[in-house]
């Protein structure tokens, strides 16, 4: 059940709303990072530490392959 004030972040993280549906996912990060347990995130995804939501996407993205890590010696490359 889910009241119907809840908030559209809400509903998905009771998983009212079927992901498929969700137009932008990215927005409901914040508040998922919010109400998680840091120490389940850290172990389910193997992040040490984050600053904010998009830290936390862009180091899930370079453990898991989808972008590269971005270093010093790739500017020289350019």
């Amino acid at each position: 059940m889910y009241d119907i004030g809840d908030s559209d972040s809400e509903k998905v993280l009771k998983s009212v709303i079927r992901a498929e549906k969700i137009q932008d996912p990215s927005v409901h990060i914040p508040s998922l990072l919010e109400k998680s347990d840091k120490k389940y995130l850290q172990q389910t995804y193997g992040v040490d530490d984050w600053s904010d939501y998009e830290d936390f996407l862009s180091k899930v993205a370079v453990k898991y392959g989808k972008i590269l890590k971005v270093t010093k010696l790739s500017d020289v490359y350019k």
